[in-house]
């Protein structure tokens, strides 16, 4: 059956209708004819046989509904975009970030290591200048010796040549040199 060019169907006009537990028993067919209707039909009850009001086919399951409409909005592809800009944005700079970070503990790593080695080298320069003042107190009083010790010599040849003088210059050369020689021995 058409109407306009349309075909009415046997499927209800609301796909999201409530649908029946279980599909509705067949009518069975009626052995007498049924009786009118009486003009109150909203207080008279119907047969137990009779079809229910919806309308439903029996004969099998309803179409399933169509599908809705896509609806995609230009604000949606902005969004789309702004979102995937912000997580790549997001993830560089996470990245540089990271970069950073270990450049940074590399070189508070090779910092460290550094200073290890000048408080190290300073230990050891420290212990040098110790000893070369050590070595420099050393050297002044082996110079201080060796000056008198050259006095010593002098008064010792001093005394060798008076030996062939007379006995008073020999005595005094004698004594000049015990004087000499006795207090840096």
């Amino acid at each position: 059956m058409t109407r306009k060019g349309t075909k009415v169907s046997d499927q209800p006009t609301d796909p999201y209708a409530a649908q029946p537990a279980y599909p509705p028993a067949p009518p069975a067919a009626p052995a007498y004819a049924p009786a009118p209707r009486p003009a109150d039909a909203t207080t008279a009850q119907q047969p137990a046989y009779s079809s229910p009001a919806s309308a439903y086919q029996v004969s099998g399951y309803p179409a399933p509904p169509a599908p809705a409409p896509r609806r995609t909005s230009v604000w949606t592809w902005v969004f789309a975009g702004l979102t995937v800009l912000l997580l790549a944005g997001g993830g560089g700079a996470g990245y540089m970030y990271n970069q950073a970070r270990t450049t940074v503990d590399d070189q508070k790593n090779q910092i460290s290591t550094l200073q290890g080695k000048v408080d190290s080298q300073a230990k050891d320069l420290t212990a040098s200048e110790g000893k070369l003042k050590d070595a420099q107190d050393d050297l002044k009083t082996a110079n201080d010796e060796v000056t008198a010790l050259e006095g010593c010599k002098a008064a010792v040849q001093k005394f060798v040549d008076s030996l062939d003088g007379t006995d008073a210059a020999s005595e005094a050369a004698a004594l000049e040199m015990f004087n000499a020689c006795d207090s840096n021995l």
